[in-house]
């Protein structure tokens, strides 16, 4: 059964490009807590997490980029996902700067966050060959806490208590790809979103996902 809607879902989604729905995120007044304004989206389809994660990046940076022109290159595979190497490049090409960490830990997030820089991780879920794709948009502090876009698939919350997200959802700990904005041109007149800069890196997604490991990124340029 599970099959048969994941099938009615994307072919629904392939005649109306309908490929993302709004999700509003958290942004609550304490001064112990930063948000940045990414774009909340659910997505529509089982596979296509790590296009969904790219595309809350893709606009925080670069607002009203075309979904469908996005959605054309990064190109979730139905089993697979998205890859890191594909999110990467996908992301790249379009200018946003993207740097991958494995040594991230609740300082790494709040430096990322301070510095305008969201980050996308991967996470588990009930099923052990299953992944899933997130954003971490902000963190809490006393306690810590992280705030995250792209809800998990079992769990309809946005805020984790960061101990227990590195403990049971962040998979592997300290894995992340940390985002930034196009570089500023140094040429009089030019547009940061003119400087597409491309790299390796391919994307991996949820749905059911593939499940890789840490020896995998080990041997991931």
């Amino acid at each position: 059964m599970n099959h048969v809607i994941a099938k009615a879902l994307n072919w629904l989604a392939d005649q109306t490009s309908i490929r993302v729905l709004p999700d509003r995120l958290q942004h609550p007044p304490d001064r112990n807590v930063k948000t940045l304004k990414v774009p909340g989206y659910y997505q529509s389809q089982g596979h296509t997490c790590g296009f969904v994660a790219g595309l809350m990046i893709l606009h925080y940076f670069r607002p009203g980029f075309p979904i469908e022109r996005f959605y054309e290159r990064i190109r979730p595979h139905t089993d697979r996902g998205v890859s890191p190497q594909r999110l990467i490049d996908s992301l790249r090409l379009y200018g946003v700067r993207v740097s991958r960490r494995t040594d991230l830990d609740f300082d790494g997030i709040m430096h990322a966050v301070d510095a305008d820089r969201p980050i996308t991780v991967v996470v588990r879920t009930r099923k052990v060959e299953v992944s899933h794709w997130i954003v971490i948009y902000g963190y809490g502090r006393k306690p810590n806490r992280v705030f995250v876009a792209g809800e998990l698939p079992f769990q309809t919350q946005q805020v984790y208590p960061y101990g227990m997200f590195r403990a049971h959802f962040w998979a592997p700990s300290g894995f992340g790809l940390v985002c930034a904005g196009p570089k500023a041109s140094r040429s009089p007149g030019a547009t940061s979103a003119c400087i597409p800069r491309i790299s390796a890196t391919q994307g991996y997604s949820n749905r059911q996902v593939s499940h890789w490991r840490m020896d995998a990124l080990k041997g991931m340029p």
